[in-house]
């Protein structure tokens, strides 16, 4: 009876994919034009999921103005000015219309220009402290990245959005609940992410594999080892070599089961995948250093063994603001690479996106079949979105958390499903399999609190990547060091927040 039910969940997911596919053609260059609605749900609880503002709720005339950076990696997730034919900003134009509707409001993007790179939140945060120091008030909401933005809410430049609005509820499961837990901080939380920004999807990172190459040597797609919580980096580095004719060591001419790049923000989302805590909370929800020295030696060993010690692993060195991801890619789509970790936004690509062979989606492998389950991490340029705390009344701050609960909403149940639909790119159709895989994928987002605060923090992300990227596998003083090291910074941490919350 439960396979005769998984079998029907999985031909109603074909259908509801179906429908999809009506409504979106693809153009033949790799992009994909909107013809209709579409209706796709990202996953089985789509449907009974339902917004914290009641109907009614309105505030006619009203402004909301959201500052941004404008850097390509971010500027369509805010805001669109037309619909172009394209899926996914026809999508956003859709939910901000929907939104703009239902609240009689106005909504003005304060787009930052970043044009030299992502690091355009600088600005972002620069114009809040001007706001909050100059009694100005412009600003309804300011979206930035995760590291830049956690580290200003330091300085009480935000709102404690745990209490902001009765239309705001930050356990509706269309924000990130494991980012929740990493921006949380005593009674208080002045930063969230989730679906209402793409990055938050874009920027995690997971596993690809080419499963035209799986077929044509012979091994199993891996989605049952997934299901059974055997998709470790042992199993991984067990059918590696499987893909593997080079000759010589590291030959870029060769055929590989597994690229990586092993020395900067590759080695990140190992820390989320194998449960490497650095930082975590204690009873009072509050920061503390617990590090696990045993754990880290065996996460470490199995890292190295898979990058360095395994014939069918070819390495990429980390270059140029992060271009080695392109490198990944490119080898990648050409098929000469079985597996590769990847942000999903290289989905997007010019390669990816033009893959002939077929290609599934997978979690980041775990440490052992004994985890609690499959998390990742997000590029720490990922979005977060605060409310600068700049004398606004609590009529105003009732609108701003009607606005972000429709805003993430609608992005959960018409930006998602669009955004799935590109990830998956017709091959449900080979697979159905993929479409869990996302979600499994997406619903693991875990950053530990290191990784946001690492510049205040002394810097252990850096340390973490510099063990990896050095084939360091005794790394058990190197994790007291590190910790001893944490522990005056976390001090610093926690006492500024209570400062704020008094």
């Amino acid at each position: 009876m439960k396979n005769a039910t998984k079998l029907i969940s999985l031909v109603l997911a074909v259908l509801m994919m179906a429908v999809a596919l009506v409504s979106c053609a693809d153009t033949g260059d790799g992009s994909t034009t909107t013809t209709g609605a579409v209706t796709t749900n990202p996953s089985s609880s789509n449907s009974d999921v339902v917004p914290t503002v009641p109907d009614g709720v309105t505030y006619p005339g009203q402004t909301i103005n959201v500052i941004a950076s404008n850097y390509d990696w971010f500027d369509d997730e805010i805001y669109v000015e037309a619909e172009t034919g394209s899926a996914i900003p026809d999508a956003i134009w859709k939910r901000n219309d929907l939104v703009k509707t239902k609240l009689g409001i106005e909504f003005v993007y304060s787009g930052q220009d970043s044009s030299s790179g992502p690091g355009g939140t600088n600005k972002v945060v620069g114009e809040i402290d001007k706001q909050y120091e100059g009694g100005l008030n412009d600003y309804s909401v300011a979206v930035g990245n995760s590291y830049t933005m956690a580290t200003n809410t330091m300085e009480n430049h935000f709102v404690d959005l745990t209490d902001m609005s009765p239309y705001f509820d930050l356990d509706k499961s269309y924000w990130s609940q494991g980012m929740n837990d990493a921006l949380s901080i005593g009674d208080a939380q002045y930063l969230c992410t989730g679906p209402m920004v793409l990055s938050s999807y874009r920027l995690i990172y997971g596993t690809l594999f080419n499963e035209t190459m799986f077929n044509n040597h012979e091994v199993a797609l891996p989605y049952d080892k997934v299901d059974a919580k055997e998709w470790t980096l042992a199993y991984q580095r067990s059918i590696v070599e499987t893909f593997c004719n080079a000759e010589v060591d590291q030959d870029p001419n060769a055929t590989y089961g597994f690229i990586v790049s092993h020395n900067n923000i590759s080695c990140d989302p190992y820390l989320s995948a194998l449960k490497v805590p650095l930082i975590v909370k204690d009873e009072d929800n509050m920061f503390k250093v617990e590090t696990d020295r045993d754990r880290t030696v065996s996460a470490m060993g199995e890292i190295c063994d898979l990058i360095y010690n395994t014939r069918g692993t070819f390495r990429i060195s980390s270059y140029g603001n992060d271009s080695e991801q392109n490198d990944l890619a490119k080898k990648f789509a050409e098929g000469t690479a079985a597996m590769v970790h990847l942000r999903l936004m290289e989905l997007e690509g010019e390669y990816i996106s033009q893959m002939e062979d077929i290609y599934g989606i997978l979690p980041m492998p775990m440490l052992n079949s004994e985890q609690d389950g499959y998390y990742t991490i997000a590029h720490d340029q990922v979005s977060v979105i605060g409310v600068p705390n700049t004398k606004k009344s609590e009529t105003e701050l009732e609108m701003i958390g009607a606005f972000l609960d429709l805003m993430a909403y609608y992005s959960y149940t018409e930006v998602t499903p669009v955004y799935y639909d590109m990830c998956l790119k017709g091959r449900y159709f080979e697979n159905p399999r993929a479409l869990d895989m996302l979600d499994t994928l997406t619903e693991g987002l875990y950053i530990d609190p290191a990784a946001i605060y690492h510049e205040i923090l002394g810097g252990p992300l850096g340390s973490w990547r510099s063990w990896v990227g050095s084939n360091k596998t005794s790394v058990a003083s190197s994790v007291t060091i590190l910790a001893r090291n944490m522990g005056a910074h976390v001090k610093k941490v926690n006492t500024a927040f209570e400062k704020i919350a008094k």
